[in-house]
């Protein structure tokens, strides 16, 4: 019994038996060779390596990691059926067309239909091709984002017989935040190179103060990376201060994150009257920390590691370049004026 496509059929496991119809591969490959950072918008790790499965697949590739991805599509598809509802009505942004471009990578047509998903990526391209105000930096200065978010403790029950655990987001994608000068966002794919990086989980970001580690994957923090952002989970020290945070985090005392970053890749635009960064690629990820005082660090600590905004210096130099067009024009003029006068 294959249990394909549905629980209780037992159909050959192929693309050809899946109620889900395949979106138009050669059009997602377009976008994947020749948009990447459109291509990157949408999608985690396991998305990009959905269209490498699915690329096998459609050449009748038959492996075990083939036929099970073919068997997630089928629940992927009716997960994200309704992803990219907002089009038409929004105008298709690099923060909101993730949806529509994860679906490309699983080879799913949302239920706007196939013609409506390629209608918003191509005005998306042109987009992105006509504007100006477009930027990519690069930065090896680390930074530090701080993040709200729901750090819970595990309990050990006689049940499951767990050991007490911490666990929580370190990061959301697609989020705007308002840092200040500019809002900023993460992508899905952001993290995709830094995930066995060595990286410590801090309390209050004091290094005399390890929670747990993680070196190449392993060790005592686990992270992950869902549909949602960077999960963490790690199990409580026999440190004095693990068990304090331990018992502050039960009552609710703490619930702040944050995590320490370079960056690789990151894209300014415009976006209403206020430079937009969606960080795209990191460069390293330093460590993760969960926080007494995150606000108050925000201000102390963020705003000093805050990048530069190109966006605005591009603005700067289309003044001055204005500025001297101006200056130009008027120096012609003034020089026609006096042909003028010798002529009369």
């Amino acid at each position: 019994m294959t249990d394909f496509p549905t629980k209780g059929e037992d159909l050959k496991i192929s693309l050809r038996n899946s109620n889900l119809p395949q979106f138009d591969y050669e059009f997602a490959l377009m976008v994947k060779e020749d948009h990447p950072a459109i291509w990157k918008t949408g999608g985690n790790i396991r998305g990009n390596d959905a269209f490498r499965l699915w690329t096998k697949a459609r050449q009748g590739d038959e492996s075990p990691s083939v036929l099970d991805w073919i068997k997630e599509r089928e629940s992927w598809g009716a997960r994200h059926g309704g992803d990219g509802s907002q089009f038409p009505e929004d105008s298709p942004t690099k923060s909101n067309i993730s949806g529509v471009v994860a679906s490309m990578k699983w080879g799913v047509i949302l239920d706007i239909g196939e013609s409506l998903m390629k209608e918003m990526v191509r005005e998306l391209i042109e987009k992105d091709e006509g504007s100006e105000d477009y930027r990519t930096t690069k930065s090896n200065t680390m930074e530090r984002r701080f993040i709200s978010t729901k750090i819970e403790s595990r309990q050990d029950t006689p049940e499951t017989q767990d050991e007490q655990r911490v666990e929580g987001y370190a990061s959301v994608f697609n989020q705007s935040t308002d840092i200040g000068g500019f809002t900023e966002s993460i992508g899905e794919n952001a993290f995709q190179d830094v995930m066995n990086d060595d990286v410590r989980m801090l309390f209050n970001h004091d290094p005399n103060f390890p929670l747990a580690r993680s070196r190449n994957g392993e060790g005592t923090l686990d992270m992950k990376v869902d549909e949602n952002g960077v999960f963490f989970s790690f199990p409580v020290g026999p440190q004095t201060y693990a068990k304090d945070l331990h018992e502050s985090i039960k009552r609710g005392d703490v619930d702040e994150a944050s995590f320490a970053f370079t960056v690789m890749e990151d894209e300014w635009e415009e976006r209403d009257g206020k430079p937009h960064r969606h960080i795209t690629r990191l460069g390293q990820l330093i460590d993760l920390s969960v926080c007494t005082y995150g606000a108050y660090q925000q201000t102390e600590v963020m705003v000093r590691s805050l990048p530069e905004i190109p966006l605005q210096e591009n603005k700067n130099n289309e003044m001055e370049t204005e500025q001297k067009r101006d200056r130009l024009k008027w120096g012609q003029s003034m020089l026609e004026l006096q042909k003028l006068k010798q002529q009369s």
